[in-house]
This record gives C-alpha cells, sequence and structure tokens, in this order.
C-alpha cells in the first residue's frame, strides 16, 4: 500500500489534493513514505533515520515530529511554528510504559509536560502550513543522524 491511497481513503477536497501533493515532494525527495505498524500510520525516512510520522484518518491527517534536539538553525517563523506546535502529555497510552510528558525546551522557550514521543503535532496543515513541514523536515535531515529512539532506522 502507498500514502497515496491512504490519502485517497481518508481525505477530500482541498486537503485531499493538498496531501497528495506533498507525498509527491515526498517521493520526489527521496523520502518515499513507509507503513509503519498499521495502514493508516507512515514514516518519512532519510537515509538511517526517520524525520517524523504522519497519521491519516478519516476526514483528516496529522503530522507527528519526534523527542529530540530543537535547538539548531531555522529561520524564526519556522522556530515559532515549532513553538505554537508543541503538545502536551494526554497519557495516550494510559499505561505505565510511558513517563507522562516531560519538561523540554524548544529553540529557547520550555515547555512543561510535553509528550515524551511526539511533542510536535501538526493537523490538517494547509499549504502555508505544509512548507514549514517541509522546513522542518530538511532540520531533521540534518539532526536525525545526532538522535535515536524513534529517528532510529529498524
Amino acid at each position: 500500500m502507498t500514502i497515496e491511497k491512504g490519502i485517497r481513503k481518508h481525505l477530500d477536497g482541498e486537503m485531499k489534493e493538498r496531501a497528495l501533493g506533498f507525498a509527491a515532494y515526498l517521493n520526489a525527495s527521496g523520502m518515499v513514505p513507509k507503513q509503519w505498524f498499521n495502514p493508516d500510520f507512515w514514516r518519512i525516512p532519510h537515509d538511517d533515520h526517520y524525520l517524523c510520522g504522519i497519521k491519516l484518518y478519516e476526514g483528516g491527517w496529522v503530522f507527528w515530529f519526534w523527542s529530540g534536539d530543537y535547538s539548531g538553525g531555522l529561520e524564526e517563523e519556522c522556530i515559532n511554528f515549532v513553538q505554537q506546535h508543541v503538545t502536551a502529555c494526554i497519557d495516550c497510552v494510559g499505561d505505565d510504559h510511558c513517563k507522562k510528558g516531560k519538561d523540554t525546551t524548544f529553540f529557547g522557550k520550555k515547555f512543561t509536560r510535553t509528550c515524551i514521543q511526539f511533542p510536535i503535532q501538526i493537523k490538517n496543515p494547509d499549504a502555508s502550513t505544509l512548507e514549514l513541514i517541509k522546513q522542518l523536515l530538511e532540520y531533521w535531515r540534518t539532526a536525525a543522524p545526532n538522535e535515536y529512539s524513534w529517528h532510529h532506522r529498524d
């Protein structure tokens, strides 16, 4: 299965067209999405690392950027974008395996109880948001080799 098939299944209208355009960008950039543990979950690979995850659901999609070093060089607009999308822990797994959030700094700004796995989440991005996501992907192309955890490919 390809992410395009999932996009066609779950999304409609402009959102579907934007998502298909973004999938084409990923493919052309050598970051062909790889299915994760479920037909609706995808990881974006680059070399020996993953840069982020995408979840498709009925009527929408969400990008998940993993924990890591958010201190490198990005333009101010993208730094503000990241800080606006920091996600608090919601105890999504409800078990003792999760540390239930941690205090983290994103480009010099401190946040409390952020999600320990997916602290940056972007739901249903519009066209200008997708451009910022591209910048963040470029950031992680450089930063991911210095990380482990979710960034490391199996």
